[in-house]
């Protein structure tokens, strides 16, 4: 990772993989969709959602769907943290695009985070990356300390990503209405917590 993220083509297959865990089947591509099955955001037909446990509150914390959630959010965190730790403004001529690439990682780990307190609440918060097996373990913090770095990472994203009618801007990518709006709803969530 060290020798990694030197020029825009690395930069855009970095957020590349880590978009890919926003939009897996284990995430928003299914998953997350399903489980909000049964509430006011969403229906399905009743013998189809018999076979997904999440999709009748049947569900429990072995339950495929909740630990391949939990999975790939972590494995887009550890990827946005290899991105943050490893990225350097030596490479940029402009320190706004180091900024604006930096600020699209701590967006989508923002915006991850976010997303698992929605669903778990207090939840392991790493801020580097995963070296080996032992740096798995990483016991729970408290929401509050969640929520501070949800709003440290989309503050610094809000400030530094273009708007969506800005030249810079990359239909696809993070922006800084995007930053805002996320950071409006953290600001909302943690109001009423707990």
């Amino acid at each position: 990772a060290e020798n990694f993220y030197k020029n825009e083509t690395e930069i855009n297959a970095a957020l590349a993989g880590i978009h890919s865990s926003i939009s897996s089947g284990n995430t928003f591509g299914n998953h997350l969709h399903q489980m909000t099955s049964g509430t006011d955001e969403d229906y399905k037909l009743k013998s189809w959602n018999e076979n997904i446990p999440t999709s009748i509150l049947a569900h429990n914390s072995s339950s495929s769907e909740i630990r391949l959630m939990f999975q790939s959010f972590y494995t887009g965190i550890n990827n946005c943290n290899n991105f943050i730790k490893y990225i350097s403004p030596d490479n940029f001529e402009d320190e706004e695009d180091y900024n604006r690439y930096l600020g699209e990682a701590k967006f989508l780990r923002g915006f991850m985070y976010y997303h698992l307190t929605v669903w778990f609440n207090e939840v392991p918060l790493r801020l580097e990356p995963a070296i080996d097996q032992s740096s798995n373990h990483v016991a729970p913090s408290p929401v509050k300390d969640v929520y501070e770095q949800i709003i440290e990472d989309l503050t610094f994203a809000a400030e530094n990503l273009p708007g969506s009618f800005d030249s810079k801007y990359v239909a696809g990518h993070a922006n800084s209405m995007a930053a805002h709006a996320m950071l409006a709803k953290t600001y909302l969530k943690a109001a009423v917590y707990p």
